[in-house]
């Protein structure tokens, strides 16, 4: 009887840590798979609006106050260029107030982003 007792045990322990295993496993994949697809370059031409303080939005050289229109936050490409077997190119932010659908002023900001990727046409 003993002995049966101890199999079932030592099965029963098996299968738990089998378990165990697995969702270390598991966790292990999902943390790789976060590192290794994060991404510090935001998409090209995204839009956000911001929240800034209005009082922050006056234009200095027209002497125009900004704040009573939306801003928005984009980025536009401003230089593609080929280095050795990539293609670089530049985004830079930009600050766009709309009064509506009516964009009145875009101001460039001194934000760049850089997207480096291989030259298909390179490839040997």
């Amino acid at each position: 009887m003993k002995h049966v007792n101890r199999n079932a045990w030592t099965a029963a322990i098996g299968i738990i840590a089998a378990i165990n295993l697995f969702l270390f496993a598991y966790f292990l994949m999902d943390v790789t798979e976060r590192l290794l697809h994060h991404r510090s370059v935001k998409p090209a031409y995204t839009t956000e609006r911001t929240d800034a303080p209005v009082s922050d939005f006056g234009d200095s050289e027209s002497g125009e106050n900004l704040s009573r229109y939306d801003v928005f936050l984009e980025w536009h490409l401003v230089h593609v260029e080929r280095s050795g077997n990539f293609i670089v190119e530049t985004y830079q932010e930009f600050e766009v107030y709309k009064d509506g659908k009516e964009t009145v002023k875009t101001v460039a900001t001194p934000h760049y982003q850089y997207l480096r990727y291989w030259d298909e046409e390179k490839r040997p």
